[in-house]
């Protein structure tokens, strides 16, 4: 009882080992993104917090953003109409040394840290889960990010025909936006995965536009 949760913040690789010994102490586990490395690593995770009888939550902060909270509320709403595409870019410059440039098999590249904002997303403001997946992926450009994907273009192919695409990459400048159109209007958040700045969100319905600035916050408290 001294202890009730643990936040996991280790190098990805090493969630599953330590969720897993916490689950089994009976200790609730909030851990970073992504929950794990491989498929078969999150359901152990998974297995062990139905076991231990505590609960397992990925620390997705912007699920409870108040820019992406009003975004889904408008979705949800029908002021947008059937939300039909959804369209993000997420870029920035990661400097040589970075831990995030550990090899795949350590849970590095860009995919892991920074694609699972868009397909989060994605996934939230469809309701569903993708039924197809198609990618490509640039290498890193020196040795010391050859053991990871630098960038990642994707398309994710949603049921009743929604389709979603992103861009990320380690070697751009910082973009962090995206736009999801529906059948009677569009909403767009730029930037959209920010935690140092205000979030600025526009939406285009009914023949009008208009613009709402969410102020900057401690998002991870």
């Amino acid at each position: 009882g001294e202890i009730d949760a643990v936040y996991l913040a280790l190098p990805n690789h090493l969630h599953r080992e330590y969720a897993v010994r916490a689950a089994e102490a009976g200790i609730h586990v909030l851990c970073e993104k992504p929950l794990a490395v491989t498929e078969a690593d999150c359901e152990a995770m998974i297995r062990a917090a139905a076991a231990g009888g505590v609960r397992l939550m990925t620390a997705y902060r912007l699920r409870f953003d108040p820019a992406n909270l009003s975004t889904l509320e408008l979705v949800r709403r029908g002021r947008i109409g059937e939300p039909m595409l959804f369209n993000s870019t997420f870029t920035l410059t990661v400097r040589d040394g970075d831990i995030r440039l550990n090899p795949r098999e350590a849970g590095g590249g860009t995919l892991y840290d920074i694609g699972v904002y868009c397909i989060d997303a994605a996934r939230r403001f469809f309701a569903a889960e993708p039924e197809v997946v198609l990618a490509t992926a640039t290498p890193g450009r020196s040795e010391a990010r050859a053991g990871v994907e630098e960038s990642v273009s994707a398309t994710l192919r949603f049921p009743r025909g929604r389709l979603a695409s992103f861009v990320v990459s380690f070697g751009a400048a910082r973009v962090s936006s995206y736009r999801l159109v529906g059948t009677a209007g569009d909403v767009r958040l730029d930037p959209a995965y920010a935690y140092a700045d205000e979030i600025v969100q526009t939406v285009t319905a009914g023949g009008r536009t208009r613009t709402r600035r969410f102020p900057k916050y401690d998002q991870f408290a």
